[in-house]
């Protein structure tokens, strides 16, 4: 256990040190203003342009990436769900301006211990060490732990839950529930994951634990659905403004081959073997953990098709799940090795090792893409420094990244019809806005 408490609290020193501390990106410049917001409890910030502006897509394109027009006129507001933000704005307010960067850190720790006690459970400590070395060094999660992301605390918040459930006791019961409902307020489309747990709750429980769990569990989609009736106008209405083209029946073919081949391509195929370990040692840990892997598959073989390995993340808790399980396999065959030959038992680690050598070249990458990272921060105190108040910066990749760190008015390039470019470059200068490229 003390192996798998250092384990865990490596994750997370790793996390702070090869932290980007940077709001660079479209996700990590959008989280982190809107925790700012929740904190000062303007919601719905003043959009100028939204008055004035003429050129087509006029008011979509007066807001950074990550925003969107509200129905309430003349303003913006943020696409994102309440609960990363959330737990940003409670970060920054105890520990300044610094401190959101921590708590993705501080879920890839928790995310770890809870992968190494449900293996331990499934197949021995041996499997949750195991277990553990996977999860905290597979690139997936180390890139998502250095940026100000929401996957990892996702991913942490359904093993803790997941954790729970299997404990008895109505305490627990309700620790499962809570942790169910900050995940759903983190990725409100991970909430059917609350399944699992659920039916673990109710076998180690019974129906008045289950009902404890229920409660719990119901308040994070509640909150979710209540402030997208006050932000978007509508209980189901996702901020996203294009969500419908999010999810597809049309992207479960061309998923299904996808996912397959990008958890091949960073950690070999010899990992997919791990789906035997639920066959190897059957146990109700076990088949929870292939029933949240299908659960997590399903649940995003309709989104779309992003083929690339970093969005492995949106399968963070299947791919927990596959790891246990991958280690509950590799443990099983040693077992089964020293029963003919106690020299023969360490060939058992041979798949352990290749499948950690096959992400190196990524896991070099997420640790050291903090170096290209600080360009932006310091793009941002300098143009800060320099624009007069009333620049209106043409962006797009940078546009979260301007309006975080300068709090000038942005204007979306890739909004922009390029044969109207001229006419919005006037138009700004007209209302009294000085123009700047970035």
């Amino acid at each position: 256990m003390l192996v798998a408490i250092l384990i865990a609290a490596t994750v997370a020193a790793i996390g702070v040190r090869s932290n980007f501390f940077v709001a660079g990106g479209t996700d990590s410049s959008g989280y982190l203003s809107a925790a700012e917001r929740w904190r000062s409890g303007e919601l719905f910030a003043p959009a100028p342009l939204h008055w004035w502006a003429t050129w087509p897509s006029a008011a979509a394109s007066a807001s950074p990436v990550a925003y969107r027009p509200s129905p309430s006129p003349g303003t913006d507001l943020s696409v994102y769900p309440l609960g990363l933000p959330v737990f940003f704005a409670a970060a920054q307010s105890i520990g300044g301006s610094l401190a959101p960067f921590v708590v993705a850190p501080l879920f890839a720790a928790l995310l770890t211990w809870c992968a190494f006690l449900l293996a331990a459970r499934h197949a021995g400590a041996a499997a949750g060490l195991l277990a553990a070395v996977l999860i905290a060094s597979s690139p997936v999660t180390l890139l998502h732990t250095v940026d100000a992301m929401s996957d990892v605390p996702a991913a942490g918040c359904f093993a803790l839950a997941w954790v729970m459930s299997m404990r008895r006791g109505s305490g627990s019961a309700l620790a499962a529930g809570a942790a169910v409902s900050a995940m759903a307020m983190i990725r409100p489309n991970l909430a059917p994951l609350a399944v699992v747990p659920g039916v673990l709750v109710l076998i180690t429980a019974g129906w008045r634990g289950t009902w404890l769990f229920a409660a719990t569990a119901c308040v994070g989609p509640l909150l979710v659905v209540w402030t997208q009736s006050v932000l978007y106008g509508g209980p189901f209405v996702p901020g996203y403004v294009e969500w419908q083209g999010f999810f597809r029946v049309a992207h479960v073919a061309p998923n299904l081959e996808l996912y397959p081949r990008l958890i091949m391509n960073l950690h070999t195929p010899l990992l997919l073997l791990g789906v035997l370990g639920v066959l190897l040692k059957p146990s109700p840990v076990g088949w929870s953990a292939f029933g949240v892997l299908v659960l997590n598959l399903a649940i995003y073989l309709p989104y779309l098709s992003l083929d690339d390995w970093p969005f492995l993340r949106f399968l963070l808790p299947g791919l927990t799940a596959l790891f246990m399980l991958f280690s509950a396999l590799v443990v099983g065959i040693g077992e089964w090795l020293a029963t003919r030959s106690r020299w023969l038992a360490p060939l058992a680690l041979v798949p352990i090792v290749i499948v950690l050598s096959a992400g190196s070249p990524q896991r070099r990458y997420a640790l050291n893409e903090w170096t290209a990272q600080t360009r932006v921060r310091l793009m941002g105190h300098y143009l800060r420094e320099v624009l007069p108040q009333n620049a209106a910066v043409l962006s797009f990749t940078h546009s979260g990244a301007v309006r975080h760190y300068t709090s000038r008015q942005v204007v979306r390039l890739d909004l922009l019809d390029p044969a109207t470019l001229d006419r919005v470059v006037d138009d700004l200068r007209r209302y009294g806005y000085h123009p700047v490229f970035v």
